[in-house]
């Protein structure tokens, strides 16, 4: 393993050639059929050289060694730059859709046994600052041009709905008001953020508005998610005049609305002005 990522070091910020990943795949491979046996501790050995497993794991998970690809918002899980990784820097196939823009990825068939994942570091579960960074790079895709075809956008969105569902009480609250914040919520073809998502909305006022039944990612979130994110049970005056701040700095200058925008921003306006507590 070091003289693998000396090889790498001597690439002087290049990607790794061909022969040094080769290498590197087969020591990774070999290392995840072969750890629980490399780590046993065998009663009565008292050899100069038995390493305890808590030693070895510790001694290996710094080195970089495994071969993964860098992070790009441009390409689709394990399609970046190869490069050379350590444990600690690196997640899980499994959990690609969580960080595949954000972390190096350890493919299936090196991935270590999952008793030794917490010894060597591996990014799982994944951080939620990465997952927060993941979902930001993810929503600057439209999602009627979803450049991702082996990782349905469906999918890839309720993966993210999952991990938010199961973890979001454990967020500090700076990590879940960014959460909040940003276009999760898959409807169709639009993303919105969850505060302009409601049990009951005027069809009207889609796509800038939705109701939960426009909700499309699989699995759908959960209602305290939804809550917990910032969507209510209907939009109100507030609701309608935060939209129309928002808009005018998400659009900018420069920035036009499609036809069905358009559309829904005269109803929001209408809406709007017909409210009782309009002045």
């Amino acid at each position: 393993a070091r003289r693998v990522e000396q090889l790498g070091v001597l690439a002087a910020g290049a990607p790794p050639s061909p022969d040094t990943v080769a290498r590197a795949e087969m020591l990774a491979r070999h290392l995840a059929e072969h750890l629980t046996a490399l780590t046993a501790d065998e009663e009565g050995s008292t050899g100069d050289n038995d390493v305890s497993p808590a030693v070895f794991c510790d001694a290996i998970k710094g080195l970089r060694f495994l071969p993964a690809h860098d992070p790009d918002a441009a390409a689709p899980p394990h399609g970046g730059t190869p490069r050379l990784c350590a444990f600690e820097e690196v997640g899980l196939h499994q959990d690609r859709r969580l960080l595949w823009t954000a972390a190096p990825l350890l493919r299936r068939e090196h991935t270590p046994p999952r008793t030794h994942w917490a010894a060597l570091g591996v990014l799982q579960p994944p951080p939620p600052e990465l997952v927060l960074l993941h979902a930001r790079r993810l929503t600057a895709a439209a999602p009627d041009a979803w450049p991702f075809d082996d990782e349905p956008i469906e999918e890839t969105f309720g993966a993210l709905m999952a991990y938010l569902g199961e973890r979001w009480h454990s967020l500090t609250a700076g990590v879940a008001a960014s959460f909040a914040a940003l276009p999760l919520m898959l409807c169709g073809a639009a993303l919105v953020p969850a505060r302009r998502v409601f049990r009951s909305s005027y069809a009207s006022c889609q796509p800038l508005l939705q109701p939960t039944h426009a909700l499309s990612s699989t699995p759908l979130p959960a209602d305290d998610l939804l809550t917990a994110m910032g969507s209510t049970a209907a939009p109100t005056l507030h609701g309608y005049l935060s939209l129309l701040r928002e808009l005018s700095g998400e659009c900018g200058a420069a920035a036009r609305l499609n036809p069905s925008e358009r559309r829904a921003l005269i109803a929001v306006l209408e809406l709007a002005a017909a409210s009782p507590a309009f002045r």
